[in-house]
């Protein structure tokens, strides 16, 4: 089946709206364009889904980035200068973020290099079901509320190494650095803003790689056709991120994050049959 507008929409929605949840963007875009009998994502779609993914973030984080950029500001004035001091948390908020921002946008790197070693439905499988291990691990440790005051450098490090594990296929960045928040007793609240924080460099990353990938593909397939399916996909998906982000801020007041691993495990459950059925 040739790629059509109704694929550019739906691949849209459904990489905007998971992206920013606990469950792998891709192994879901992978089963619709599996069951739709199409091979590989059309032109500059995939590009164009974490363009939107990017700025539906940006922007729901932009009050955060705002003041965090206000307050380091004055920060840098001498303090004979100052009209009033700067807030102390947003500081060290500031600190902690340069030191996971780095190793969570690792993932966007790793990410191309490893994925063709994970493409087979029964490796997807199992990768699902891990990451549902990964969604209800933190339930067996104790809980805390540590924010911005109360983290240290290592825990900001150890959040960003728990994103890289969404490199691999089958298994959600927001996840692993969720899941290593709550280990390392973050507030559920906080975490998901901090995460949040810490996944715009590296949707930028990402967008970056899909270039390079573009390129070195030779542009094949970018025509006038391939940049509107694109505008489509963009427009779909910031769309739907904005819904995605929304939901994952009322989950952490509300309810918590476990059920996702329950729908892991059906996803998983449903790739499999997919496989046998080949």
């Amino acid at each position: 089946m040739d790629w059509n507008w109704l694929h550019s929409l739906i691949f849209g929605l459904i990489g905007g709206f998971f992206e920013f949840l606990p469950v792998p963007t891709d192994a879901q875009q992978y089963l619709v364009m599996r069951m739709s009998g199409i091979a590989e994502p059309y032109g500059i779609c995939t590009l164009c889904a974490h363009l939107g993914c990017l700025f539906a973030l940006y922007f729901s984080c932009y009050s955060r980035i705002a003041k965090l950029r206000r307050e380091n500001k004055i920060a840098s004035i001498p303090m004979r200068k100052r009209k009033r001091q700067p807030d102390p948390v947003s500081l060290m908020e500031s600190k902690l973020l340069r030191f996971g921002i780095v190793p969570f946008a690792l993932t966007a790197v790793v990410a191309p290099l490893i994925a063709p070693y994970f493409g087979r439905e029964w490796v997807r499988t199992i990768l699902l079901l891990l990451n549902a291990a990964i969604i209800i691990a933190p339930q067996y440790f104790s809980g805390s509320n540590k924010d911005a005051r109360s983290l240290s450098p290592l825990d900001s490090v150890l959040i960003g190494l728990g994103g890289i594990v969404g490199a691999i296929p089958g298994v959600s960045s927001i996840a692993g650095a969720l899941s290593v928040a709550k280990i390392r007793g973050t507030d559920q609240q906080y975490s998901l803003d901090f995460v949040y924080l810490l996944f715009i460099p590296t949707m930028l990353a990402m967008c970056v790689a899909d270039v390079v990938l573009l390129v070195l593909a030779g542009g094949s397939g970018l025509d006038g056709w391939a940049f509107l399916h694109g505008l489509l996909t963009m427009v779909s998906a910031a769309a739907a991120a904005f819904g995605g982000i929304t939901f994952m801020r009322f989950l952490s007041v509300k309810i918590g994050f476990s059920g996702f691993a329950y729908y892991s495990v059906g996803l998983s459950m449903f790739t499999f049959i997919l496989y046998l059925i080949g």
